[in-house]
């Protein structure tokens, strides 16, 4: 709807125009309405100050009035800004004031007393000259950020370093601002249940999910000049932050309270990575590299982290062709549950270690490296690593351990809990075994709150993992698989019992009763209540 301001010294003539015609049928809405020129202009002058440069769409004003004359409130409108269409009233003998008005731009003018069709004719073609600069100005902001994002993806992901290059893509993309910054950091934001989502939703799903969380990243980031926002591929999100001063906070608590307002405002679960801050513009392509690095150690520490590349800048520091540990028959061992092979392996690095007086810091980096690589395969194997073994406690105790015997212990120990892991769920009849247990507990709670990440919390498996392997074993998704089961108790309870629909819904687990018609619709071809009906007859 076109916001409508209507400004005359008569309130009869005010009355009568909003009585006069059906503004909302023509797309307009009287919002507000003035006695004389100066309360006009004190209201537009509000709205503007407020940012609301559309509050009025059109203003319809006498041309004579007491006060500030409507010729002299158009040029005070115009002086300030007032971007909107105007419409005045005139008697027979005030046309020349009316010719000099249109001088000025003024959309139309209309001879009092007002003639209904041609009052409609002139806020039909507004409405159309309104819709069509609404359009041209979203394609025009719609290329402003495409070539902007366009600019930011280059900066973050491949680079520019020749300076007259930079200078020019940053003007011509409105963020030359960006050479004024004396501080850049990337942040990326890794949406943690988008192939979850994608898998059981539908990828549409989780890509409104993603944007979703952009958004909210604008609000905190954009919106009060810290940076800048954009997205990246599948499941990535870039921040780029900037800072032109010293403003008493740290980037590092710019991300801490951004995460707490994500976490705080959407369902699904996401990490963020913070790279190394750089005093050169040209060098945000590697704070974006190293913000990727310590993404990578997600799965380890677990999600809805935050990882900052100043708590993992040793792994780059520290010459590891000197002390370095291959753990790879370790590794194996614990997908084989080889526990003599476990213990041997572990005795050899200890040994190693001690026989070429290894620093126990390396000590202690090499082992955090192996458990960061266990956690990702065992991930990758469709193991829930959170469930599994506590990481962060694990880098603890890590460093609290002072001996190589404790370190020793301490390794083993988890090892062969790992390979326990391994040998009860990886094998094919293991997996059988559990999709089996999988679905009688579904048989028996489908009118419970269960969903992928309740049911995978529960056997202690991946999500996604265990979503492909429920497809692979039943032929349908988990969520279509519950659906059906919950649908055939639904029919049952319709046509055997006096239970209303809506506690039929609530009885057989469905929490939205628009979902249950639309399953229940697909399924049968007639809804929950005309299959009761029918039955009923």
């Amino acid at each position: 709807m076109h916001s409508v301001l209507l400004v005359d010294d008569e309130i009869s003539i005010v009355n009568g125009l909003k009585s006069l015609i059906h503004w909302e049928q023509y797309n307009f809405t009287i919002t507000g309405s003035a006695s004389n020129g100066t309360k006009a202009l004190h209201l537009v002058k509000n709205s503007l100050l407020k940012g609301i440069q559309s509050a009025y769409d059109l203003i319809i004003m006498d041309i004579r009035m007491p006060g500030l004359t409507g010729m002299e409130l158009i040029k005070e409108l115009f002086e300030i800004g007032y971007k909107g269409k105007i419409i005045i009233l005139s008697g027979y003998g005030e046309f020349d004031y009316a010719r000099e008005a249109i001088k000025w731009g003024i959309r139309s003018y209309l001879l009092k007393p007002i003639d209904t069709e041609e009052l409609l004719d002139v806020l039909i073609e507004i409405d159309s000259e309104i819709r069509e600069e609404q359009q041209q100005h979203q394609l025009i902001t719609n290329s402003r950020t495409i070539l902007r994002n366009k600019t930011l993806h280059k900066l973050m992901v491949s680079g520019i370093n020749q300076i007259d290059e930079l200078n020019s893509i940053l003007t011509s993309s409105s963020l030359e601002n960006l050479l004024t910054g004396n501080r850049f950091c990337v942040c990326i934001v890794s949406y943690d249940d988008y192939a979850l989502v994608s898998s059981e939703e539908g990828s549409s799903t989780a890509d409104d999910a993603k944007a979703s969380i952009v958004n909210i990243l604008v609000q905190e980031i954009e919106s009060v000049n810290q940076g800048y926002v954009i997205e990246l591929e599948n499941a990535l999100i870039g921040i780029l932050l900037v800072q032109r001063h010293n403003t008493g906070i740290s980037m590092r608590e710019i991300i801490q309270a951004t995460s707490k307002t994500v976490q705080s405002k959407i369902q699904y679960s996401c990490s963020m990575a913070l790279g190394s801050q750089q005093q050169d513009i040209s060098q945000i392509h590697r704070s974006f590299l190293n913000a990727l690095k310590v993404m990578n150690y997600k799965l380890a520490v677990g999600k809805g982290k935050i990882l900052f590349y100043d708590d993992f800048n040793w792994l780059e520091n520290t010459n590891f062709l000197l002390y370095q540990w291959d753990f790879q028959i370790l590794l194996q061992a614990i997908k084989e549950n080889d526990s003599v092979q476990i213990e041997l392996s572990i005795d050899r690095f200890i040994m190693n270690a001690s026989s070429k007086s290894w620093p126990l810091e390396i000590v202690h980096s090499q082992i955090v490296l192996f458990f960061l690589e266990l956690a990702s395969i065992v991930n990758n194997a469709g193991g829930d690593v959170c469930d599994l073994f506590d990481i962060d406690l694990i880098l603890r105790k890590t460093y609290m351990n002072k001996s190589l015997y404790e370190l020793k212990l301490f390794i083993q120990k988890n090892c062969q809990e790992i390979g326990k892991w391994y040998e009860e769920n990886l094998s094919i009849n293991k997996s059988d075994k559990m999709i089996s247990k999988i679905v009688a507990y579904i048989e028996t709670n489908y009118n419970q709150s269960i969903n992928l990440k309740t049911i995978s919390y529960d056997f202690k498996i991946n999500p996604v993992y265990l979503g492909r392997l429920f497809k692979q074993h039943i032929g349908k998704s988990f969520t279509n698989y519950i659906n059906e089961q919950r649908i055939q108790q639904a029919v049952h309870l319709l046509k055997n019992t006096d239970y209303s629909v809506t506690d039929i819904c609530r009885m057989v687990g469905f929490n939205n009763i628009n979902y249950f018609y639309q399953k229940f619709k697909k399924e049968y071809g007639v809804t929950p209540l005309e299959m009761k009906r029918t039955s009923q007859d």
